[in-house]
């Protein structure tokens, strides 16, 4: 059997990088295929983890210079799909199973012209499909979409789609009111959370808990983040650090998740936070960027309580049931946050005010040994519905449905 992943995002963005890691031990423990091929914009970066199982995505996202080029070539490679000629049809088209990807990539975007990423995205499944391959959408948000062109696409996506897994009942709630993927929408929460299952390495329950991790984020891909924004965040932050740390006595640690310079970089966020924090003379370091996924994930796990701007940073922490405030970028961590049932810990990234954060921070200070056991608890529960949901669906369509 041979599985292509489709749309798999730039393997530095360590969310994406355990999204896809997930996926690739999933499939190997329950299809146990010969081959998966991960196909990516970002495929030859990739390539240093992969090796050649990374390979070019259907369409490239960024092929010439030649704007004409770069403008007709998706239709040239449909066109050639629907034909079902060419060497790209021809390679995909002995792929048994296809998934897109989980991740955030089908929203619209901030700017005033329809998604080149989403619309991309979307193709890929259309295309698998367009070459008769099995093809499932892997734990997804869907929106917001605010764009008609942009709801368009989504409403092809589904139809032709063989299963939709989203990953929190706002996206379900979306796709059901406009009757899209009926009997084929299943709700499986981010795949992320079932790796303590499917890569239980990467946990060690016996790390020491110290001090207060925080996950920054430049969120000018999501929304509006001008020096306005950036400074409120940053005081917000370095503010409830200084409490945290009159409280305490204990260290901070700052965390990068995606550092992608000139592309998605958190980094140039983080070494501002260091600053005001440092200021104060209040001990703090950076988590060393580039450091393995297992690694970062062994320091998220060292910290006694976590704030994450960045979803899957979230997750790392509340899936080792490490007590975490999670400030919301954008709706999907209202989803992550209801599924551990700890709501009233998450807040809009904007919006979000020093006293907010620090009366957060002191509930979970004082309720720490319950909360982190009902996190444990929690997180069981979670990966286990991963899995099982997965695998169930999964299996149960190949039973009905042949190639």
């Amino acid at each position: 059997m041979q599985i292509s992943i489709l749309n798999v995002y730039d393997c530095r963005n360590l969310g994406d990088l355990a999204i896809t890691l997930c996926q690739i031990s999933w499939l190997k423990k329950y299809l146990n295929p010969n081959t998966i091929l991960i196909h990516s914009s970002f495929w030859r970066k990739n390539a240093e983890i992969f090796g050649d199982s990374s390979v070019p995505p259907l369409v490239q996202s960024n092929p010439t210079h030649n704007i004409f080029l770069k403008i007709w070539m998706p239709f040239w490679i449909t066109l050639l799909f629907y034909l079902r000629k060419g060497a790209k049809f021809k390679e995909f088209s002995h792929s048994d199973f296809c998934l897109l990807s989980g991740g955030g990539y089908f929203y619209s975007s901030n700017s005033f012209f329809p998604s080149r990423a989403f619309f991309l995205s979307a193709l890929g499944g259309i295309l698998a499909k367009m070459a008769g391959v099995r093809t499932f959408l892997f734990p997804q948000t869907i929106g917001p979409i605010n764009k008609a062109v942009d709801l368009w696409v989504i409403q092809h996506l589904c139809r032709v789609l063989d299963r939709v897994f989203v990953r929190d009942r706002k996206s379900e709630l979306f796709l059901s009111q406009r009757g899209l993927g009926t009997g084929k929408t299943f709700f499986i929460p981010d795949i992320v959370n079932a790796m303590p299952l499917l890569l239980p390495h990467f946990y060690d329950a016996s790390i020491k808990k110290l001090g207060l991790g925080i996950s920054v984020v430049d969120y000018s891909f999501a929304s509006s983040f001008d020096s306005i924004a950036l400074n409120h965040y940053l005081s917000v932050l370095s503010n409830s650090a200084a409490h945290y740390f009159a409280q305490t006595g204990e260290p901070i640690r700052l965390f990068v998740q995606v550092s992608i310079p000139n592309i998605d970089d958190d980094l140039p966020v983080a070494k501002l936070l260091y600053q005001l924090i440092r200021q104060r003379g209040i001990p703090v370091d950076i988590f060393p960027v580039g450091s393995p996924l297992e690694k970062y994930i062994h320091a998220v796990q060292g910290c006694r309580f976590f704030i994450g701007s960045r979803m899957h940073a979230c997750i790392f922490a509340l899936s080792s049931a490490v007590p975490t405030i999670g400030l919301a970028y954008q709706p999907k961590f209202f989803g992550l946050f209801e599924q551990y049932e700890i709501r009233r810990y998450v807040y809009p990234i904007q919006a979000v005010s020093t006293a907010w954060l620090c009366s957060a921070l002191d509930s979970m200070i004082s309720g720490e040994h319950e909360i982190r056991a009902f996190l444990r608890k929690k997180s069981v529960h979670l990966a286990n519905q991963v899995v099982s949901t997965l695998t169930d669906t999964t299996q149960e369509f190949f039973i009905k449905t042949s190639r």
